[in-house]
């Protein structure tokens, strides 16, 4: 049983390593830049690394997971396709941030897809589809799960009940000009559903205030931002099964004179 209560600042301080500000923070950079290449563009939207097409092989009784990360203008958010059929994550974009005029909104989102314990069953289609308002595009993966090791067992033992918790969507950098609000992802399943969790830069747990909101689905809203807002911040999801945590990366920018 995990006591969220007890150990919740334990697990995110020293059950997952915090990135380094000044690695995010390049990435960030980079995506400004791409932001500042496309200004004649409404809107601009593709994923870091497209492997549509890619053929995954896999082995009976495997744990994997699928991957993508979405970059672009606004907030891409991402959900999960088997064999056309939704499977993760909604196809819809619930805009919560209030102040949206005149925003840098460069952002990178990543989803992750976990398949426990591989039978035929999990063989198929993968599509990752990343939108934002007006624009939507998809990378597909074809997954083989086959019994050439002879593996009799799972190789992850898993829960006898219930599904331990997961984050399969985040925020993985956002950079916005100062003043602005911020809305930064992290999406959780498992069962019993897991409870969403954040920690600010400082390491310390977030509680709704009037600078802070955590949406119902997870996600943390920060208002008027500035640059002691800026840094690595923690989220994850928790339950009775287990626990994973994400960074996310905020970079605030003075606006243009």
């Amino acid at each position: 049983m995990v006591h969220l209560a007890a150990s919740i600042c334990v697990f995110f301080l020293v059950c997952f390593p915090i990135l380094t500000s000044a690695f995010v923070k390049t990435d960030l950079v980079s995506l400004a830049n791409e932001r500042l290449l496309r200004s004649n563009q409404q809107s601009w939207l593709e994923f870091a690394d497209n492997r549509t097409g890619v053929e995954i092989g896999a082995t009976l009784f495997e744990s994997i997971s699928l991957g993508c990360l979405a970059v672009g203008s606004s907030k891409p958010t991402i959900y999960w396709l088997k064999d056309g059929v939704v499977i993760r994550g909604s196809p819809t974009v619930v805009e919560l941030e209030t102040n949206t005029e005149e925003k840098m909104q460069v952002s990178s989102t990543e989803s992750h897809l976990y398949l426990n314990c591989l039978d035929s069953s999990h063989s198929g289609e993968y599509t990752c589809v990343a939108l934002i308002p007006g624009r939507e595009i998809s990378m597909t993966m074809n997954l083989a799960v086959t019994d050439d090791r002879g593996y009799t067992s799972c190789l992850i033992e898993q829960p006898t009940e219930g599904e331990e918790a997961r984050v399969y969507m985040w925020t993985r950098g956002r950079l916005e000009y100062q003043s602005k609000d911020v809305q930064l992802f992290c999406r959780g399943y498992g069962t019993p559903q897991p409870e969403i969790k954040w920690l600010d830069t400082n390491g310390t747990l977030i509680e709704s205030s009037e600078k802070y909101t955590i949406d119902s689905s997870g996600d943390l809203i920060i208002r008027n931002i500035n640059s002691e807002n800026e840094g690595v911040y923690m989220c994850g999801a928790i339950n009775s099964k287990g626990a994973q945590a994400m960074p996310v990366f905020l970079y605030v920018i003075l606006p243009p004179e």
